[in-house]
């Protein structure tokens, strides 16, 4: 109906595929990657009822239920839906791709953005969030003159600021400072004026956040129920991932009370993604948490 209102000669087809990528069909009832494999046959369409009418002759195409269902394929998935929002308007719409990452950010950041004004010049902070607008920029003066820096904004789930990783940081960090790139990154407050600068001088992507970033991992069990068979398959798990993380068990008992018992050195563990797949697979979802460093 869209493309039979409007003729081609002013809303092509490259400026409804803009439309439908930024969610602007998305009330019509399909998804945004059926709309767009609908997309030719519907403009097609358009046309044949545009010539008709202009020769007179009804459309095949009037009536009710007239009109193809649109073809049966699977969504896009949620990466590629943001991609195409933040491509065409700049901003996330539907979700915001930090959200995935909710909990590890909370527990292995010790700063937020929104609290930076509060911090003292040359406080050294870590927090995890969202590269974008990177710019590359040629040092002019000093020891560093003719050296690539890279000045960007970095996005955590309580704002936004401007960050720069100077050239003495920028080689060592060059690969994981990419548009779009969820990091933690570490560094010192700098302050011009009243406004805030994030001086970044280490970079860590996600995957790796976890092992480099957790000051322990906590693993919830019961003590009704407890059997050796269980505790034998978490040992496995231990020695799977070694590393070095320390284990606590959060062991609830009777009465409401919760005892802290730390492993053994011999089972401190890499907490990698792999690890909380396979601990949450024997204890199940919710058991087992990371603890940040102390502060």
């Amino acid at each position: 109906q869209f493309c039979e209102t409007l003729e081609s000669r002013y809303v092509d087809r490259k400026v409804v595929e803009q439309l439908i990528k930024c969610g602007a069909f998305d009330s019509t009832g399909g998804h945004r990657a059926q709309l767009m494999e609908a997309l030719l046959a519907a403009m097609r369409a358009a046309g044949v009822k545009a010539a008709d009418k202009k020769a007179g002759q009804l459309s095949m195409f009037d009536g009710a239920g007239g009109r193809p269902a649109l073809p049966d394929i699977a969504p896009w998935p949620q990466e590629s839906l943001l991609a195409y929002e933040k491509e065409i308007l700049g901003c996330y719409v539907t979700a915001n791709p930090l959200l995935r990452y909710e909990e590890v950010l909370h527990t292995l950041s010790n700063a937020t953005v929104d609290r930076l004004p509060e911090l003292q010049d040359g406080a050294e902070v870590t927090i995890g969030g969202m590269i974008s607008n990177l710019k590359a920029m040629i040092t002019k003066t000093g020891k560093n003159a003719g050296q690539k820096f890279v000045a960007f904004k970095f996005s955590d789930l309580t704002g936004s600021c401007e960050a720069v990783c100077y050239a003495a940081d920028f080689d060592r960090n060059r690969a994981h400072l990419q548009k779009d790139a969820i990091v933690f990154a570490s560094g010192r407050v700098g302050f011009r004026e009243e406004t805030p600068t994030f001086r970044v001088s280490s970079v860590i992507p996600m995957e790796k956040a976890r092992e480099q970033l957790a000051g322990s991992v906590r693993l919830t069990v019961s003590s009704t129920g407890l059997e050796e068979d269980l505790l034998v398959q978490v040992q496995d798990i231990f020695r799977t991932h070694p590393g070095p993380c320390p284990v606590f068990f959060e062991v609830e008992v009777p009465g409401g009370r919760k005892v802290l018992v730390k492993t053994a050195n011999e089972h401190f563990v890499s907490p990698s993604e792999r690890f909380f797949a396979d601990i949450e697979e024997v204890l199940g979802t919710g058991h087992v948490r990371l603890a940040g460093k102390p502060t």
